[in-house]
Protein backbone atom coordinates (compact mmCIF):
# COMPACT_ATOMS: atom_id res chain seq x y z
CA UNK A 1 0.00 0.00 0.00
CA UNK A 2 2.81 2.39 0.89
CA UNK A 3 4.38 2.57 -2.60
CA UNK A 4 0.97 3.45 -4.05
CA UNK A 5 0.56 6.18 -1.42
CA UNK A 6 3.98 7.56 -2.39
CA UNK A 7 2.98 7.68 -6.05
CA UNK A 8 -0.29 9.43 -5.18
CA UNK A 9 1.41 11.98 -2.91
CA UNK A 10 4.07 12.67 -5.54
CA UNK A 11 1.41 13.34 -8.16
CA UNK A 12 -0.81 15.50 -5.92
CA UNK A 13 1.74 17.55 -3.97
CA UNK A 14 4.80 17.55 -6.22
CA UNK A 15 3.18 17.55 -9.65
CA UNK A 16 4.97 14.38 -10.74
CA UNK A 17 3.79 12.74 -13.95
CA UNK A 18 3.85 9.04 -14.79
CA UNK A 19 4.70 7.49 -18.12
CA UNK A 20 2.41 4.86 -19.67
CA UNK A 21 4.42 1.91 -18.39
CA UNK A 22 4.47 3.42 -14.89
CA UNK A 23 0.69 3.85 -15.02
CA UNK A 24 0.41 0.19 -15.98
CA UNK A 25 2.58 -0.75 -12.98
CA UNK A 26 0.43 1.38 -10.64
CA UNK A 27 -2.78 -0.19 -11.93
CA UNK A 28 -1.28 -3.67 -11.61
CA UNK A 29 -0.12 -2.96 -8.04
CA UNK A 30 -3.53 -1.47 -7.23
CA UNK A 31 -5.21 -4.65 -8.46
CA UNK A 32 -2.91 -6.68 -6.23
CA UNK A 33 -3.78 -4.56 -3.21
CA UNK A 34 -7.49 -4.82 -4.08
CA UNK A 35 -7.26 -8.62 -4.24
CA UNK A 36 -5.54 -8.66 -0.85
CA UNK A 37 -8.23 -6.38 0.61
CA UNK A 38 -10.97 -8.68 -0.67
CA UNK A 39 -9.22 -11.75 0.77
CA UNK A 40 -8.60 -9.95 4.07
CA UNK A 41 -12.28 -9.07 4.30
CA UNK A 42 -11.96 -5.58 5.78
CA UNK A 43 -9.87 -2.45 5.52
CA UNK A 44 -6.54 -2.99 7.33
CA UNK A 45 -6.51 0.12 9.52
CA UNK A 46 -2.98 -0.40 10.87
CA UNK A 47 -1.54 -1.00 7.40
CA UNK A 48 -3.29 2.11 6.08
CA UNK A 49 -2.02 4.20 9.01
CA UNK A 50 1.53 2.97 8.47
CA UNK A 51 1.34 3.59 4.73
CA UNK A 52 -0.04 7.10 5.20
CA UNK A 53 2.43 8.05 7.93
CA UNK A 54 5.48 6.76 6.05
CA UNK A 55 4.18 8.26 2.81
CA UNK A 56 3.86 11.70 4.38
CA UNK A 57 7.25 11.20 6.03
CA UNK A 58 8.75 10.65 2.57
CA UNK A 59 6.94 13.72 1.25
CA UNK A 60 8.23 15.81 4.15
CA UNK A 61 11.78 14.54 3.61
CA UNK A 62 11.43 15.44 -0.07
CA UNK A 63 10.22 18.98 0.65
CA UNK A 64 12.67 19.85 3.45
CA UNK A 65 16.03 20.71 1.94
CA UNK A 66 18.40 19.11 4.45
CA UNK A 67 20.88 16.26 4.07
CA UNK A 68 20.06 12.78 5.37
CA UNK A 69 22.34 12.80 8.42
CA UNK A 70 21.22 16.20 9.68
CA UNK A 71 17.56 15.35 9.12
CA UNK A 72 17.83 12.05 10.98
CA UNK A 73 19.67 13.80 13.82
CA UNK A 74 16.90 16.41 14.15
CA UNK A 75 14.21 13.70 14.00
CA UNK A 76 16.01 11.79 16.75
CA UNK A 77 16.20 14.94 18.89
CA UNK A 78 12.47 15.49 18.42
CA UNK A 79 11.70 11.93 19.56
CA UNK A 80 14.18 12.06 22.46
CA UNK A 81 11.71 13.39 25.10
CA UNK A 82 9.15 10.67 24.31
CA UNK A 83 11.89 8.01 24.43
CA UNK A 84 13.17 9.38 27.75
CA UNK A 85 9.69 9.23 29.30
CA UNK A 86 9.29 5.67 28.03
CA UNK A 87 12.64 4.69 29.52
CA UNK A 88 11.64 6.17 32.88
CA UNK A 89 8.59 3.92 32.99
CA UNK A 90 10.36 0.78 31.80
CA UNK A 91 13.59 1.30 33.76
CA UNK A 92 12.31 -0.68 36.74
CA UNK A 93 11.67 -3.82 34.67
CA UNK A 94 14.32 -6.56 34.72
CA UNK A 95 14.66 -6.53 30.93
CA UNK A 96 15.72 -2.87 30.92
CA UNK A 97 18.89 -3.43 32.96
CA UNK A 98 21.67 -3.96 30.43
CA UNK A 99 24.22 -4.70 33.15
CA UNK A 100 22.49 -8.00 33.91
CA UNK A 101 22.33 -9.04 30.24
CA UNK A 102 25.07 -11.17 28.68
CA UNK A 103 27.45 -9.21 26.47
CA UNK A 104 26.19 -11.04 23.37
CA UNK A 105 22.66 -9.71 23.93
CA UNK A 106 23.91 -6.17 24.52
CA UNK A 107 25.98 -6.37 21.33
CA UNK A 108 22.91 -7.59 19.47
CA UNK A 109 20.85 -4.68 20.83
CA UNK A 110 23.49 -2.15 19.77
CA UNK A 111 23.74 -3.75 16.32
CA UNK A 112 19.95 -3.51 16.02
CA UNK A 113 20.31 0.27 16.30
CA UNK A 114 22.81 0.34 13.45
CA UNK A 115 20.68 -1.99 11.32
CA UNK A 116 17.71 0.33 11.89
CA UNK A 117 19.61 3.55 11.23
CA UNK A 118 21.33 2.60 7.96
CA UNK A 119 18.12 2.00 5.95
CA UNK A 120 16.67 5.26 7.28
CA UNK A 121 19.76 7.15 6.15
CA UNK A 122 19.54 5.49 2.73
CA UNK A 123 15.82 6.28 2.47
CA UNK A 124 16.23 9.93 3.41
CA UNK A 125 19.16 10.27 1.02
CA UNK A 126 17.11 8.73 -1.79
CA UNK A 127 14.05 10.84 -0.93
CA UNK A 128 15.95 14.02 -1.70
CA UNK A 129 17.38 12.69 -4.98
CA UNK A 130 14.54 10.69 -6.56
CA UNK A 131 11.00 11.51 -7.54
CA UNK A 132 8.59 10.37 -4.84
CA UNK A 133 6.79 8.11 -7.30
CA UNK A 134 10.09 6.45 -8.25
CA UNK A 135 10.92 6.02 -4.58
CA UNK A 136 7.53 4.36 -4.15
CA UNK A 137 8.26 1.84 -6.89
CA UNK A 138 11.62 0.99 -5.29
CA UNK A 139 9.89 0.15 -2.02
CA UNK A 140 8.45 -2.96 -3.63
CA UNK A 141 12.01 -4.31 -3.76
CA UNK A 142 12.55 -4.05 0.00
CA UNK A 143 12.06 -6.97 2.37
Amino acid sequence: INPLINVLLGMVFLGERLRKLQWFAVVLAGCGVLVQLIVFGSVPIVAMALAMSFGFYGLLRKKVAVDAQTGLFVETLILLPAAAVYLLFIASSPTANMIENPWQLNTLLIAAGVVTTLPLLCFTGAATRLKLSTLGFFQYIGP
